[in-house]
């Protein structure tokens, strides 16, 4: 036990549930989530106040957990049915230990313009120089932030710089948490930096020489995602709960690419929503661009397989998993039928 809370207590998560109760009646299925909070939860934070959860016969208890150690510490002790996961050698290397999970759907992944949340920021003067033809070359030289090494943003950098015909001796790859990327940018202790909404908006609006250097697509093609949503052993076992929480979350995870579209009829009420419970302005959430997540399509994992092998090759990830086995789209391709039944799946096209 202490080995696998080890390698939990690495995991990047946004963590999901353990339920309990019956179904009968008036009487709901309780599932607990705990997150870290954050945009990313906005699925969440709509399916609940627009009913979706309670037309599933389900009470979701959601809260704010200061970490991920806190947040591994659920998981491990049974108390958690599902997590959102970040991409990174954690995930590959506890799962490898021994702990049962399975990808089940997109929590968060690069839609274009649909949104993604994550770019590449530099001060104007390297923009400036790419846009003058130098192209990805104008980066050499720059002190480069990402969160941490051997994380899908460390990943994404590295195939950008690959993609440039560049490597990482041609900059300095600095780590720094998103929530001080804003600081060492404007005090020149970086030049660039791989920032996550809603950090990414606030820095923009903070310091107009700044600029998107690049949007990622050049390496992280649209649907790929860097954080899939897990369901946890325990929670495999009832698949009736399994399949009423996808349902309710693909129907939160539609209205909020309404909303942040401008497409729902309550969009300003909707993003209201969304900044209260993420602890945000409303004016912040309105600017930034919402995290990626397409409910409509199965989870595509051919770019979690490439970040394994990216993390095996740096010797961070000693025993490779089978992805595939681990990955189960069929909550997904039973909600979406279900829903489509019922003409709820309004927000998929086709």
């Amino acid at each position: 036990m202490h080995k696998r809370l080890i390698g939990l207590a690495a995991v990047a998560v946004l963590a999901l549930t353990g339920c309990g109760g019956g179904g009968d009646g008036d009487q709901q299925t309780l599932v607990r989530y705990a997150s870290v909070g954050g945009l990313t939860d906005a699925p969440l934070y709509l399916a609940e106040a627009l009913g979706f959860f309670a037309d599933e016969g389900l009470k979701v208890e959601n809260t704010r957990m200061p970490n991920a150690a806190a947040l591994a510490t659920a998981i491990a002790t049974g108390n958690l049915d599902v997590s959102a996961v970040s991409t990174a050698p954690a995930m590959f290397n506890s799962i490898a230990e021994g702990v049962s999970l399975k990808l089940v759907a997109d929590k968060q992944s690069n839609q274009g313009e649909k949104g993604f949340g994550l770019k590449l920021i530099a001060k104007d003067t390297y923009v400036a120089k790419k846009d003058a033809g130098e192209g990805g070359h104008a980066i050499r030289g720059a002190r480069v932030a990402v969160s941490a090494r051997n994380t899908a943003s460390d990943k994404i950098l590295m195939d950008l710089l690959g993609h440039w015909g560049l490597s990482d001796r041609d900059i300095t790859v600095i780590e720094l948490p998103y929530p001080d990327m804003a600081a060492a940018l404007q005090s020149d202790r970086v030049d660039a930096a791989i920032a996550l909404e809603p950090f990414l908006v606030r820095i923009l609006q903070a310091d107009s020489s700044l600029k998107v250097f690049s949007d990622l697509s050049e390496v992280v093609p649209i649907g790929a995602p860097i954080v899939p949503l897990v369901y946890a052993e325990q929670f495999l076992t009832d698949q009736d709960t399994g399949d009423a929480f996808m349902r309710a979350y693909l129907r939160g995870s539609g209205v909020v690419n309404q909303v942040f579209a401008g497409e729902h009829p309550d969009s300003d009420k909707l993003l209201a929503t969304i900044a209260e419970q993420a602890g945000l302005t409303a004016d912040i959430v309105k600017d930034a661009q919402p995290p990626g997540n397409n409910p409509c399509v199965p989870l595509d994992v051919t770019w979690i397989k490439q970040a394994q092998e990216f993390f095996a090759e740096r010797g961070a990830v000693q025993k490779p998993i089978d992805v595939d086995g681990i990955t189960d789209n069929a909550y997904g391709d039973r909600a979406r039928a279900a829903l489509k039944a019922k003409g709820q799946l309004d927000f998929c096209a086709g």
